[in-house]
């Protein structure tokens, strides 16, 4: 699961992983998106499911459909992840701070109030949802 260098000299990283933008909710009108969050019970269990069942565009040996959180939890069993920093930076509140941060000053004009909050929800639970499964959480 990760690059390697042809000669072999360095040691293996993890692979960009892309998503397909459905983490930026395109695919529900903004109308939906305003609903969804003024009702900030909704918003939590709907971030949890729409979390939850998205899944990868890659496979697992023996899962039929894992969702992410399935897949990471596969990935950290490899011997490549025991000691990868990759997984510390991953888990870093001061990474998942900066994203926050991005997504506010380079998409504020570029998307609605309400999908931007529902992206950064979404980032945010993910996020903690992934310190858990790395026992990082707080």
């Amino acid at each position: 699961m990760g690059i390697r260098n042809i000669q072999g000299k360095e040691k293996p990283v993890f692979s960009p992983i892309y998503d397909t933008a459905r983490g930026l909710f395109w695919n529900y009108h903004e109308d939906k998106l305003k609903v969804i969050y003024s009702d900030k019970k909704r918003l939590k269990s709907f971030i949890k499911k729409y979390s939850d069942s998205s899944s990868p565009k890659i496979g697992w040996d023996g899962y039929k459909k894992l969702n992410h959180f399935e897949l990471v939890e596969n990935l950290i069993k490899l011997p490549l992840a025991v000691s990868c920093e990759t997984l510390k930076n991953i888990c870093d509140e001061a990474k998942i701070n900066e994203v926050i941060n991005i997504i506010d000053r380079e998409f504020g004009q570029l998307m609605s109030f309400e999908r931007r909050e529902l992206v950064k929800n979404c980032l945010l639970y993910r996020h903690d949802c992934i310190k858990k499964i790395f026992n990082f959480a707080s």
